[in-house]
């Protein structure tokens, strides 16, 4: 699961209850509303590159992660948030101006 912290529309709760019950990581992206995508898309192939160099790429056998290469850095910071029995794993994402 991805979801910004401040989204209104859909509660960070319903994120972490639907990460809880798949068993699932949650990936919550700081300052965040409902359409960060929109807004900044450098974060989330930024995303996907780390979480795709953790368990997720091992899952997959993917081992060539993909580089971000946008003309900027991501906008928003995040915390992957490990699913059961896992330690929160912390990022610290880029914040531009």
């Amino acid at each position: 699961m991805i979801h910004g912290d401040r989204d209104f529309v859909v509660p960070l709760a319903s994120a972490r209850d639907a990460a809880r019950r798949t068993g699932g990581d949650l990936v919550v992206v700081k300052g965040a509303g409902h359409s960060w995508l929109l807004k900044d898309p450098e974060t989330f192939p930024a995303i996907v590159g780390q979480l795709l160099q953790g368990r997720l790429g091992e899952s997959t056998g993917i081992d060539q992660v993909p580089r971000f290469n946008g003309r900027r850095s991501p906008r928003y910071a995040w915390d992957v948030l490990g699913g059961p029995g896992v330690a929160p794993v912390g990022r610290e994402g880029s914040r531009t101006s």
